[in-house]
């Protein structure tokens, strides 16, 4: 045999030669039709293709020799398909044109505005997505809006990766491992004086006669909902109710005189239909508040004008409570009386339902000075 490098005759299954000191290794051929691997000098790095009727298809540019071949063993023959180069935005478009077909306008809506933070990554290779990439779509979502915006994002990202495993373009669903933004809790506003008046002057619609009587007894809205008839001494005017913790089940809350006649009317009528709750859908069951907030509380309160259009949710049915805590505090009852009846254990908790207005602090100014002159 002779020497790959100096030619020289050397002894037959020789590793190295006696001459240069070579070391003598046959050059490698891929067997036809299993891929191919070229070197591209400028960029340093390997190329990977491999071949399917009689078309040379691209996998991608490598750092080694080994991870292009390896890219070649995995991409076999068998499993290279019409989808294997799809970018994201091709997914997408396949993806939306049958998953739209059962959403309403809304949920399609919600996530045509959330395909507008894959800008950066649509052009890109499906197969080529990871983790960091959705992650980066997600925190551009973050910088502009809060959770629910990152979430409907995380929830595109997972139906086009679980599309593309369905090609067999990736073998994982990398939205999964994505980190959202911490929630941040809303706060909750009472009912302000005037709309409280605008429920009043409105207390021939149901509804506003409910709400007025959640703001009058404090309960929170699964509570409220969750009142038994057999629990209202209707003689004595008092509710027996609650739940949630230790301090708030089966506790007293006396009737205001002010929500009474809505409270008797509604206790003759659920005596008189045999029904168990006070409260009740139009199917006779217990109502369920979410069901309560959309269908019936924000519909309520955007026809009598306390809120200004569909967007505006200012008030939500937990606002009911913290506008009793809110009254309770401005009219002086005792501390220990607001925590029994909100069901409480500390007055650190209730506190938190209690909210201030200018009007109050200037009423607080004045009485300080009514004592310094006294």
């Amino acid at each position: 045999m002779k020497c790959i490098k100096c030619k020289k005759q050397i002894e037959n299954d020789s590793q190295y030669c006696r001459f240069c000191g070579t070391k003598q290794e046959k050059k490698r051929y891929s067997p036809k039709g299993s891929g191919s691997v070229m070197y591209m000098a400028k960029k340093k790095s390997y190329i990977a293709r491999i071949s399917k009727n009689g078309k040379q298809i691209y996998l991608g540019s490598f750092h080694s020799e080994k991870e292009a071949r390896a890219a070649i063993t995995k991409a076999s023959i068998a499993d290279i398909n019409s989808s294997y180069n799809m970018t994201v935005e091709q997914i997408y478009n396949k993806w939306s044109i049958t998953h739209y077909q059962t959403l309403t306008k809304n949920g399609e809506q919600g996530y045509t505005n959330a395909w507008h933070y894959y800008t950066n990554i649509k052009k890109m290779k499906m197969r080529d997505i990871k983790t960091s990439h959705i992650q980066g779509c997600i925190d551009r979502a973050a910088e502009l809006h809060g959770r629910s915006v990152c979430e409907k994002v995380k929830s595109l990202s997972m139906q086009l990766c679980k599309y593309a495993m369905q090609e067999d373009i990736i073998n994982k669903n990398y939205a999964e491992f994505v980190k959202l933004p911490p929630a941040v809790k809303p706060e909750t506003h009472p009912f302000t004086d005037e709309e409280i008046k605008t429920l009043l002057n409105n207390d021939d619609n149901k509804i506003c006669k409910i709400i007025l009587c959640m703001i009058f007894t404090g309960f929170r809205p699964t509570e409220f909902f969750s009142i038994e008839v057999k629990n209202i001494d209707i003689e004595n005017m008092f509710i027996r109710g609650g739940a949630k913790t230790e301090a708030g089940k089966n506790r007293i809350v006396p009737i205001y005189s002010g929500i009474q006649k809505y409270i008797i009317e509604f206790y003759n009528d659920a005596v008189q239909s045999q029904r168990k709750y006070l409260f009740v859908n139009q199917r006779g069951n217990k109502i369920d508040v979410n069901n309560f907030r959309n269908r019936y509380f924000y519909k309520t309160l955007l026809d009598i004008g306390i809120l200004k259009d569909e967007n505006d949710k200012h008030v939500t049915p937990y606002s009911t409570r913290h506008t009793f805590a809110t009254l309770c505090d401005r009219a002086d009852i005792d501390d220990d009386l607001i925590i029994r009846m909100i069901g409480h254990t500390t007055k650190k908790t209730t506190q938190i339902y209690i909210h201030k207005t200018e009007e109050d602090m200037k009423n607080a100014i004045e009485r300080l000075s009514k004592q310094k002159t006294s």
